[in-house]
């Protein structure tokens, strides 16, 4: 008897390992913006196919654009998922383990600051198009979103020269929010001038009357950028009130991964001659098609010479065809 209750006594017990509230709450949040970045990141990829197959003419540029942002939330994804990885995995009994003690940690603010020049570049531009009195608005968000990469290149180099954490957040942590706050302010800026070139073009004036309020709500927050600007917002208020930033981080990831998701679906709002057939003179320069329009829409003029009546009705400026999907209106390139 005696021998089996010192058996009993001498078994090893399972080792608990108390986790504190607030690092579970930051672990949580951090899992769930992963999450929620990946499925941003497979519908971006939805994108990309669809925009592949539907603009295969688009001009080099813009095709350099679009395959340079991808490239680069694929990493950013990459790095997020390790982000995980080691804190809920492999260094899980860290307690003192710190965001930018991590490589793929280091590196983040770096490459959502590539995501953000990058993809902004194409709003942009739009704004250059709308009309030669927006020129200077182009060049001022030109000049904040390289003063915003800038800051988030200095943090990054001062991330991976800081001694510790705490150091680097004591006297260089201010770069990432002024980093953050330049994106926003850009948002801001290029949503304001698009959604004022939108209203005021004749393609959404024409339009607008026989357009329910839920669609043009839809296409103003496609086409200028609106959601991307929100959630830019909510990670800049969410920065100041946390000092572990995984809570930030999530934050940082949704809108991050919300810019190249902005830009393909603005890309793939564009009429397409394949599919719904709209191609209006302004869009063809805008997005690099050198090919006369006449030319670029050779079925098109087919289905009109089959249809002449159709014809009589549409804009000087703008080449439609039927299709299964119907005709849709052009936005003079915005």
């Amino acid at each position: 008897m005696s021998g089996q209750a010192n058996d009993t006594m001498g078994a090893p017990g399972p080792l608990v390992f108390p986790l504190p509230t607030e690092s579970a709450d930051s672990f949580g949040a951090l899992l769930i913006g992963t999450f929620l970045g990946v499925m941003l990141y497979g519908m971006a990829m939805h994108q990309l196919y669809r925009y592949n197959h539907l603009y295969p003419k688009d001009g080099l540029w813009l095709k350099a654009l679009v395959y340079t942002t991808m490239a680069l939330e694929t990493a950013h994804v990459v790095l997020t998922m390790h982000l995980c990885y080691v804190y809920i995995v492999t260094d899980f009994l860290e307690p003192a383990l710190k965001l930018f003690s991590i490589e793929s940690g280091k590196l983040l603010p770096l490459f959502s600051g590539l995501i953000i020049f990058v993809s902004q570049l194409f709003f942009a531009v739009r704004v250059y198009t709308i009309g030669p009195q927006y020129q200077v608005f182009t060049l001022m968000t030109i000049l904040l979103l390289a003063a915003e990469l800038g800051f988030f290149i200095v943090a990054t180099f001062f991330i991976f020269t800081a001694s510790n954490f705490e150091a680097f957040h004591q006297q260089h942590v201010w770069l990432i929010s002024a980093g953050t706050g330049i994106a926003m302010g850009t948002d801001l800026l290029l949503t304001a001038l698009l959604a004022y070139g939108l209203h005021f073009s004749r393609a959404m004036r024409r339009s607008i009357d026989g357009t329910k309020a839920l669609d043009i709500i839809i296409a103003y927050g496609i086409n200028t950028g609106l959601l991307s600007s929100i959630f830019a917002i909510a990670a800049f208020v969410v920065v100041f009130p946390f000092e572990d930033y995984l809570v930030p981080t999530c934050m940082f990831i949704l809108s991050t991964r919300l810019y190249a998701n902005t830009l393909l679906g603005a890309l793939n709002t564009r009429p397409s001659k394949m599919l719904r057939g709209v191609v209006g003179v302004s869009e063809a320069r805008l997005f690099g098609r050198t090919t006369d329009v006449t030319q670029a829409t050779g079925t098109a003029v087919d289905s009109l010479r089959m249809n002449p009546s159709y014809a009589g009705s549409l804009p000087s400026t703008v080449i439609r065809f039927k299709s299964m999907e119907g005709p849709v209106t052009s936005t003079d390139g915005l």
